[in-house]
């Protein structure tokens, strides 16, 4: 019973998607705030998590027969819920502090768009879950 309703009701959302984002932003500030950890450790090679260019390339793979007839139209979200982040090593640092890759400046930026970024997944759940019980219970 629970495969149906897991079906019927999340796999036809965009919660699978969400879920996949809230790792991937989870996933980068732990990243982000190691390499602020290891800024001053010679030799550390910065790391880096790779989600966002290969959920884009799965929303553009996932039409499933479905036509857009418009191009900002969002496609069938299915095949980028399985999309998973991926923690990497910078492969070309395009900055050195003599010790390491590590720009604290970049980074804290980026901890700023990942916490961001998880505030409003978290908010977009919130806004799913919340449709979803307001269309079990009915109306108000």
């Amino acid at each position: 019973m629970s495969s149906i309703s897991d079906n019927l009701l999340f796999r036809r959302t965009m919660l699978p998607m969400m879920h996949s984002g809230l790792d991937a932003y989870a996933l980068r500030q732990k990243a982000i705030a190691n390499n602020l950890a290891n800024a001053e450790t010679d030799g550390y090679e910065r790391r880096e998590v790779r989600f966002e260019d290969q959920l884009a390339q799965a929303l553009e793979e996932s039409g499933e027969g479905l036509t857009r007839t418009h191009p900002d139209h969002m496609p069938h979200p299915s095949a980028a819920g399985t999309v998973e982040p991926e923690l990497a090593v910078e492969e070309e640092p395009a900055y050195f502090n003599g010790h390491n890759s590590v720009d604290i400046d970049h980074e804290m930026t980026e901890l700023a768009r990942a916490q961001l970024s998880y505030r409003f997944a978290t908010r977009q759940v919130r806004h799913v879950v919340d449709t979803l019980d307001r269309a079990i219970r009915g109306g108000r």
